[in-house]
């Protein structure tokens, strides 16, 4: 029974199972999605802040205007897709305010875009007036240029016409100037013949007149020489003549230089020998003096060192006076000194008596003699040289090369040490001056 009941009962229809449109949503949720549009109100209105007039003018409606539009179409097509009952809820309080809030925002961004194309508008009026300005100035400048064109152009024709003019003259004075210079071309090697031929002919005077005077000196000093030599032959003859005489000078001169030479050298030995005999001598007499002033102490006391000295001194008298001389002779020794410095004084006064030209001419020859034998024998010792140096060279070449194998030895040396040395004098003389200083009298 009781499942019959159940199965005859009818149907629950369908718009008691539809939400009941008067329905409001709990203040929860208004009151958060009140807060989430505030929310993306104030960043739209930063960002709108952060951006230019223009940017603003070309931006499209405000995205809450959209959002307020997507959300009714959204709640729109909930409530169509409900049942088939289509009754909206009334519109809320704050969804006017967004729609007038809206409303002035579109307002406001239509009054800012007009500003802006009122402040273009002025700006373009303003560039188009500058441009006018600016090609008015371009026209005046173009005419300027047009003027000082001109200007140029007849300026260049002037300047043409007197380049024309200058070039003219200029190839006439070239032309001058090439026919001035071969005139003085001419000239100048006219005037450089007659130069060499002046040259020659006073080249030819100068060896005239040194011909002239050769005559002259030939011919007696009265005479005229053109009128004395008539005939060439006496001439010649002059000539042999004193050809002759000249050989016969020369020859005689030659003779008298060797034999001067000669001379000199053996007076410059026998002046050398005879100054070292001098002071040979002289040493001599003053060991002499020293000798007779000793002498009789000398003998009574019998010194066998005076008697050698004495013996030695009339040994070397003796000597010299043979070697001056030639001659021995029996006499005191001091004769024999003072007559060797009476021989000495007159060779001296016979060495004043010489042309002292003549000695000169003598001693720069033997100092030419002396320098040439030094060097032909530096040479002969700088070519001994490097003879040697280069057998010495030729030997170690063909030595054999030392192998040193092994390790290198060191020989073992003590370490130099640095000594001071001490002097005992200056020591002392330093420590008596601090004891004087300290310890000494008081000066005042």
């Amino acid at each position: 029974m009781k499942s019959t009941v159940k199965s005859s009962r009818l149907p629950r229809p369908a718009y008691l199972d539809a939400p009941i449109p008067f329905d409001l949503p709990p203040d929860e949720d208004l009151f958060a999605r009140r807060e989430e549009e505030n929310q993306k109100m104030k960043e739209y209105m930063k960002e709108l802040s952060k951006k230019t007039l223009v940017q603003r003018s070309s931006m499209s409606k405000s995205p809450l205007y959209s959002a307020g539009i997507s959300v009714s179409k959204s709640k729109r097509t909930v409530s169509e897709s409900q049942n088939d009952f289509k009754i909206t809820p009334p519109v809320a309080e704050h969804q006017r305010k967004e729609q007038m809030h809206d409303f002035v925002e579109q307002k406001r961004e239509i009054f800012l875009a007009q500003l802006l194309i009122d402040r273009k508008m002025k700006e373009i009026e303003r560039i188009s007036q500058a441009r006018k300005t600016e090609k008015k100035n371009i026209d005046e400048e173009e005419s300027k240029i047009a003027e000082t064109s001109n200007q140029y152009k007849m300026s260049r024709n002037q300047i043409d016409a007197e380049l024309t003019r200058g070039k003219k003259s200029m190839e006439d004075a070239i032309k001058k100037r090439t026919e001035i210079f071969k005139e003085l071309k001419k000239k100048d090697a006219n005037v450089t013949v007659i130069q060499s031929e002046i040259s020659k002919n006073q080249e030819i005077l100068e060896s005239y007149h040194n011909y002239y005077n050769f005559l002259k000196n030939l011919c007696p000093p009265t005479a005229d020489p053109i009128t004395y030599f008539t005939d060439p032959q006496q001439v010649i003859n002059e000539l042999t003549k004193v050809e002759m005489d000249n050989l016969f000078l020369i020859q005689h001169c030659h003779e008298l230089s060797e034999e001067a030479e000669n001379g000199l050298q053996q007076l410059n030995s026998e002046i050398t020998k005879t100054v070292n005999e001098k002071k040979s001598i002289e040493k001599s007499t003053e060991n002499l003096r020293e000798v007779e002033q000793f002498q009789a102490p000398a003998v009574s006391n019998n010194n066998p060192v005076l008697d050698k000295n004495v013996k030695e001194l009339t040994e070397s008298v003796k000597k010299c006076y043979v070697t001056c001389f030639g001659v021995h002779a029996d006499i005191n020794p001091l004769t024999m000194l003072e007559r060797i410095e009476n021989q000495l004084e007159a060779m001296y006064n016979k060495c004043g008596t010489i042309d002292q030209k003549f000695l000169t001419e003598q001693m720069l020859l033997r100092e030419k003699k002396r320098r040439e034998e030094q060097r032909i024998e530096a040479n002969k010792k700088k070519q001994e040289d490097i003879a040697r140096k280069a057998a010495a060279a030729l030997e170690r070449a063909k030595k054999p090369i030392k192998k040193r194998t092994g390790r290198p030895l060191n020989e073992r040396t003590l370490p130099i040490k640095a000594r001071r040395t001490v002097d005992e004098k200056q020591k002392q003389e330093e420590e008596k001056a601090v004891d004087d200083f300290l310890f000494g009298e008081i000066y005042y």
